[in-house]
């Protein structure tokens, strides 16, 4: 019984580690925070994080992770001002706008070209 036990208490540790692993991924919102509520809501705290606390799709594709600079769906308004170095997301603003954080990674690495 108490090996059991045990195997539970291992599965619900593990559970919610990776429920916030997954969620600093794959949400808007504190991974620790969604690895404790399911730590301490257990089965319920699951289904509440895959029905609500996954806001961002999938993992992206190896093709998207490239350096290559991507087009923002702005083709035609003017040269690229910024790029993003974490995922080459482009920006094409005027030079003199600051842009502190990507609007498709959240990274922080963006620069005038």
């Amino acid at each position: 019984m108490a090996g059991f036990l045990g195997f539970i208490l291992v599965l619900w540790v593990v559970l919610g580690i990776a429920v916030g692993i997954d969620a600093s991924i794959n949400s808007s919102q504190s991974g620790f925070l969604w690895g404790l509520a399911v730590f301490i809501g257990g089965i319920f705290g699951v289904l509440i994080y895959v029905l609500v606390g996954r806001d961002k799709p999938g993992r992206e594709t190896s093709t998207r992770r490239t350096n290559q600079p991507r087009s923002a769906g702005t083709a035609g308004q003017g040269d690229v001002s910024h790029v993003c170095k974490s995922c080459g997301e482009t920006y094409r603003t005027t030079p003199s706008t600051e842009i502190d954080t990507c609007r498709s990674c959240g990274g922080i690495h963006v620069e005038r070209v």
